[in-house]
């Protein structure tokens, strides 16, 4: 059984007003409890937590690198958290952070790019730590490619480490 309450509209020089008149309440309201938390993750599309990482090197002095991963067999890959750092020789500059992904079967060749940060001069060596929020999605089986491209490199010590977070859905 619910009370109702009275609504009362007032005419001022500033406009209308509308005033609630007593209180509004419900009765007979029952607790729930719930019995199994997995199926409302699970309705909610949360299936599967995911996470995996590359290290890609810039060898012999290259100005990009890149490293790959395939995604889980029969499941669908959702990244939604890229996270990572590079080191480079001091004074060189990381430029570009791309992410590619094959999706509906095709290889798609326009990368997803990350915000590039700003370096931090530590130990004689430039560091860089980015991470960011996404949404991107991989086909299952598929290869997922991440790059990194920096400025000038003429040491083979440079890195970078890219971590992925998600999850994967099952795909019948």
């Amino acid at each position: 059984m619910f009370k109702t309450s009275t609504f009362r509209v007032a005419a001022t020089l500033a406009g209308i007003c509308l005033c609630l008149c007593g209180p509004a309440w419900a009765l007979g309201s029952t607790p729930v409890t719930v019995v199994n938390p997995a199926d409302i993750a699970k309705a909610e599309g949360i299936q599967h937590p995911y996470q995996n990482d590359v290290i890609c090197d810039f060898s012999s002095g290259a100005q990009a690198c890149s490293a790959s991963f395939t995604s889980p067999t029969n499941q669908r890959l959702v990244l939604e958290y890229i996270s990572g750092n590079c080191g480079l020789a001091s004074g060189l500059q990381l430029t570009q952070i791309g992410i590619t992904t094959q999706l509906g079967g095709q290889f798609h060749t326009e990368q997803h790019l990350l915000a590039v940060p700003a370096g931090v001069t530590s130990f004689g060596a430039q560091e860089f730590t980015f991470g960011q929020t996404v949404r991107l999605y991989a086909d299952q089986n598929s290869t997922i490619e991440a790059s990194a491209v920096a400025n000038n490199l003429n040491s083979n010590v440079s890195f970078c480490r890219i971590v992925f977070s998600g999850q994967v859905i099952d795909v019948p």
